[in-house]
């Protein structure tokens, strides 16, 4: 049975990052370790009773498309919507202006990744008013703001984002759709959708569409879209949803999993809209959202991560499978548990490790998201910018890859039970497996590190960001000094790649973007590394040794050692293959 990790979050919120001490931040002046320990059980207490009850029958039943074209979510998911929107869970994030919490982001990122961690399906439909206040308080009217961002915000109406078309996906400069302007200043909207998350379903009265279109004479490419707010429902005078709008769902998309979420094709057949900000500005208007949609991808997969760990580890210590290479250390049962293999205990530290460490690094983005709007400095708030730019494509990519890779080893745990439904643990890669591919496949996150991000500052931020990894890893403590030496062989690597990388992004960008996945990755496994760094400092500050450490303390530093021993040296094997990235170039395009 899954558990929120409370004690783990907020060992990383008070301890490692010690949000508590931060009172010069706005919106941090009330938060105490006694706050976030109250919000954080409730929100547990909710998606341990309501939600993670119904991720194995809502994967089994799916959502239902009806003749009439409306879409019914599976058994108990409308109820948990009404309870989930009543405790006000769905405005967390959203800023008080807006009719939210007003939440920072360290602290509302856990809250998602227990939502997420429950029931992955339902998670699907919430939480979108956080993401999208930033749009409309940019570039929304009064009036859009009032209307529709407040309801979605409340959870009265869904959101979503309907960008992708059957003949293009990352690609948005072909888009197709078509918008043409009223007399009355509003649109007529013409085209076909796909893979809109939540595109129709029973689960709120009315359902609001962000919709990227053309209007006729626009530039070609990505510089002629605009922003439209599509309404399923028009609203009447007093906000109520009015008549039915020229938005229909025309199928549920068959997935690999979460099928729980309402995937779907949607027609937009002249349907009425209105624009968001100016003419061919939606593109700057939706980044905005991406950006925050591709670190809420992360929070997806370390959710997802999570549950698979509580799952695999809970069967590696109840199945009877064999004995220990060693002799019996169960003589009183006809075999020993799996968590007795060497095998075993290997997968278990790999995915513990991993996904402790990518939990760290989604606080610690959230924590910079928060420092770039608020911190009352203005060379932190500078920093925070440049830093979090940077980590967003690792936040998307590495994150998810990670992810996937471990409820792929958790299933491995289970041998052939692993296979089977009955189960449970087979849902979590395919469900977890459309976080690689969503908001820009990784291949597109990596080159956008090394094509975009690499020449941050003339090059100089990312040097910088990997010269504070380096200091703050010269305090690794006693406990972990078998792991110094190889801390400091990725740190040259990765310094060694920079070095190559960069003349190459400008002089021979195909070369760099052969190189970019490999890059991408051996920055990611650094930047993981130093949240153990982080965590074990903070662990080192609480302890007067290492033998009067408590169990969870003395957890912390050997997952700790783990990582940096046994996942760090990939970083060299890394640094090899982005060497060789030419061998990629070489290949007749005939032969693949």
């Amino acid at each position: 049975m899954w558990k929120a990790p409370i004690e783990n979050v907020l060992f990383l919120l008070n301890t490692v990052f010690g949000i508590a001490e931060r009172k010069d931040i706005p919106g941090f002046e009330d938060w105490t370790p006694e706050t976030a320990s109250f919000m954080l059980s409730g929100i547990a207490r909710f998606a341990e009773d309501v939600l993670a009850p119904l991720n194995q029958t809502g994967d089994a039943e799916g959502c239902t498309l009806h003749p009439e074209g409306g879409v019914s979510t599976p058994v108990g998911f409308r109820s948990a919507w009404q309870a989930f929107v009543a405790g006000g869970w769905n405005s967390v994030a959203a800023p008080v202006w807006a009719g939210g919490h007003g939440i920072p982001a360290v602290l509302s990122t856990p809250i998602a990744e227990f939502i997420n961690s429950a029931n992955q399906g339902f998670a699907m439909y919430t939480g979108f008013g956080g993401y999208v206040a930033p749009l409309f308080e940019s570039y929304g009217t009064e009036q859009q703001k009032e209307v529709y961002l407040s309801r979605v915000v409340s959870g009265e109406w869904g959101a979503t984002m309907a960008l992708t078309e059957p003949h293009c996906g990352t690609d948005l400069g072909m888009i197709r759709t078509r918008a043409k302007e009223q007399t009355d200043g509003s649109y007529r909207i013409t085209g076909n959708k796909i893979f809109i998350s939540g595109g129709e379903h029973d689960l709120t009265d009315n359902i609001v569409h962000l919709v990227l279109a053309r209007i006729p004479g626009s530039p070609s490419g990505t510089r002629g879209l605009s922003l439209f707010l599509v309404p399923k429902f028009i609203p009447r005078a007093d906000g109520s949803p009015g008549v039915r709008n020229g938005v229909t769902c025309s199928s549920v998309e068959h997935k690999m999993g979460l099928r729980a979420s309402a995937t779907c094709a949607m027609n937009f057949d002249d349907a009425r809209g209105w624009i968001i900000g100016k003419p061919d500005e939606g593109m700057a208007v939706m980044f905005l959202l991406m950006n925050n949609a591709r670190r809420a991808t992360g929070v997806v997969a370390v959710g997802a991560a999570e549950a698979a760990c509580q799952l695999a580890s809970a069967y590696a210590k109840e199945r009877l499978q064999s004995r220990a290479p060693s002799g019996p250390k169960q003589p009183d049962q006809p075999a020993d548990a799996l968590i007795h293999q060497p095998d075993v205990r290997r997968m278990l530290m790999k995915m513990q490790a991993v996904t402790e460490a990518s939990r760290a690094f989604l606080l610690w983005a959230a924590l910079l998201d928060d420092l770039q709007h608020l911190s009352p400095n203005e060379s932190e708030r500078s920093m925070a910018t440049v830093q979090l730019n940077i980590i967003t494509p690792v936040v998307k990519a590495v994150v998810s890859d990670l992810a996937f890779e471990t409820a792929i080893t958790a299933q491995q745990i289970f041998g052939g039970h692993g296979y089977i439904v009955e189960t449970g643990i087979e849902q979590y890669p395919r469900d977890i497996r459309i976080l690689m591919l969503a908001e820009g496949a990784n291949g597109i996150q990596a080159m956008d590190l090394v094509l975009r991000k690499l020449g941050l500052n003339s090059g100089a931020a990312i040097r910088d960001l990997v010269h504070q990894v380096n200091l703050e890893s010269l305090n690794l403590p006693g406990a972990l000094s078998n792991a110094r030496q190889q801390f400091d062989r990725s740190i040259r690597d990765v310094y060694a790649a920079i070095d190559l990388l960069t003349p190459l992004r400008i002089n021979d960008p195909d070369r760099a973007a052969a190189a970019s996945y490999d890059f991408m990755r051996m920055l990611g496994l650094l930047l993981l590394g130093y949240m153990w760094v982080r965590i074990t400092n903070a662990v080192v500050r609480e302890i007067d040794s290492v033998d009067d450490a408590s169990p969870f303390l003395r957890k912390k530093l050997a997952l700790a050692e783990y990582f940096i021993r046994s996942e760090m040296p990939e970083t060299g094997a890394l640094l090899e293959r982005i060497r060789a990235a030419e061998t990629v170039l070489a290949a007749e395009v005939a032969w693949l």
